[in-house]
């Protein structure tokens, strides 16, 4: 289920097996997250929410021409969407829960 999209970016509520299987095939250029790591990632606490300096690797450069879908399964906060927008790439995330979903739509205005 799409929880939010603004044109460069979606996020998918649910989880990650059940939305991956929705997506078309090869629509999905690169995938960068920081996966939950098997039930250590606390989600009761305070979102850590990484700044939108950070860049990730395979995202590439600002003004490069690269057309490209950068998708994060484990989306949080949505930082790697937020990065992939303000590159100029189409970002995707997956997140489980709604209160995450929501700071994330909350920050993809603030480019």
């Amino acid at each position: 289920m799409v929880s939010y999209h603004d044109g460069s970016v979606t996020i998918y509520q649910g989880h990650v097996l059940d939305v991956l299987a929705q997506l078309p095939a090869e629509s999905v250029h690169c995938v960068v997250t920081s996966p939950p790591y098997w039930g250590l990632r606390d989600y009761d606490v305070p979102p850590q929410v990484w700044p939108a300096t950070w860049s990730g690797g395979c995202l590439g450069q600002r003004g490069r021409t690269i057309s490209c879908t950068i998708l994060d399964p484990f989306s949080g906060a949505g930082t790697v969407a937020l990065v992939a927008k303000k590159l100029g790439r189409l970002g995707l995330g997956i997140e489980l829960k709604p209160e995450y979903i929501d700071l994330a739509a909350r920050r993809m205005p603030l480019l």
